[in-house]
């Protein structure tokens, strides 16, 4: 949105989120900054409760995957239902592109 380079997800519904590049902090030191988007989902790795799952963006695309949980990584809270439309939940079923600015 305007300056900020992000990655804008659409849902099956039309309803649409932006994520800003964010980086990661690791070791004390933030990462990737204006390079891709980290974000925490709600879910933990069911074979090892050390690991998130998170959803990366960059250029390329969006991926999930999972990733130590002692990494600095932020989270986009998104309201499911009610006015705002059901989100879609699912990075799976949903598109979308890094963007400079809308």
């Amino acid at each position: 949105v305007g300056e900020i380079k992000g990655y804008r997800v659409t849902g099956p519904n039309g309803n649409s989120i932006f994520l800003p590049t964010t980086g990661l902090i690791w070791g004390g030191t933030m990462n990737n900054r204006s390079i891709s988007g980290y974000y925490w989902t709600g879910n933990v790795n069911e074979k090892d409760d050390k690991e998130g799952r998170i959803v990366w963006c960059n250029d390329d695309g969006a991926r999930e995957w999972d990733k130590n949980r002692f990494f600095g990584i932020p989270i986009r809270p998104v309201k499911k239902g009610g006015n705002t439309g059901d989100t879609g939940g699912n990075t799976g079923e949903a598109g979308g592109g890094i963007v400079n600015g809308e």
